[in-house]
């Protein structure tokens, strides 16, 4: 077993910046952080306080370091032409990456770009159910957390371990005529608020729980979309929901279906 102390750990510094590459699976870069980044190391360089972790390999001859951690101080100093410091990991697995980041906590949506990228089935299935249905990763996101009956819905998403109930399922499939005519004959920003998290979570949970409420408010969501608070609270939505499903109107009066 490898014993290695802080101390013990070399590191290297290099110049070479074609020895070095991104890794697909790893999260994207973002060029407001790598700016960040140079104006900081213009003021006070520290990178070899912080050094880059990488793996190595060997590729057609040469000696190729892929970064597992540090893309962005990496890029911030091949713009300012300075070196950069690194640590080479010599245990590698498939959660290398993540395991590896030290810097700024990991998005869902980079947590997504890594699974994809190693393959994982879970996420090739998520993947399918977002073009599918036409949602963004944030809003199916919020549906299957709602779905998850063990409230661990973020952990499995971070572990890559989604599970997609038959429940699940059929309530995507029911939304998506009705959300995709929505998309159709309204902008966005007309739509918002039926997008966001504590609305969706909201409709979750009456599917789950008052399905004929459920049902009659999806009949009316299109022609009562105003009627929908533009809110942030979950219970305003649930609120909501149910009386839009129990009223209709007429003359310009609320009035209970009978």
């Amino acid at each position: 077993m490898d014993n290695k102390t802080e101390t013990d750990i070399k590191i290297y510094k290099s110049q070479i910046y074609e020895d070095f590459v991104f890794l697909n699976r790893n999260r994207s870069i973002k060029e407001n952080h790598v700016k960040e980044l140079v104006n900081a190391i213009i003021r006070d360089n520290r990178l070899h306080l912080n050094p880059i972790k990488v793996t190595i390999s060997i590729h057609k001859n040469n000696v190729v370091y892929s970064i597992l951690d540090g893309q962005h101080r990496f890029k911030a100093a091949k713009i300012l032409n300075v070196p950069i410091y690194f640590i080479i990991n010599e245990n590698v697995n498939e959660y290398a990456i993540p395991d590896d980041q030290i810097s700024k906590k990991w998005t869902y949506s980079d947590w997504y770009n890594y699974y994809m990228g190693i393959g994982n089935k879970s996420f090739i299935e998520l993947d399918k159910l977002m073009i599918e249905h036409d949602f963004q990763l944030t809003e199916i996101f919020c549906i299957i957390k709602s779905f998850d009956t063990t409230r661990d819905g973020g952990k499995k998403f971070r572990e890559g371990k989604i599970e997609f109930s038959e429940e699940l399922i059929e309530f995507l499939d029911y939304i998506r005529p009705y959300y995709a005519r929505l998309k159709s004959n309204h902008s966005y920003l007309t739509c918002k608020r039926i997008f966001r998290h504590n609305f969706l979570s909201a409709l979750t949970q009456i599917f789950r729980n008052e399905r004929e409420i459920f049902y009659k408010f999806m009949d009316k969501l299109e022609y009562r979309l105003f009627d929908i608070p533009d809110t942030h609270v979950h219970s305003g939505y649930v609120g909501a929901i149910q009386s839009i499903a129990l009223k209709r109107k007429n003359k310009g009066m609320n009035q209970e279906i009978k």
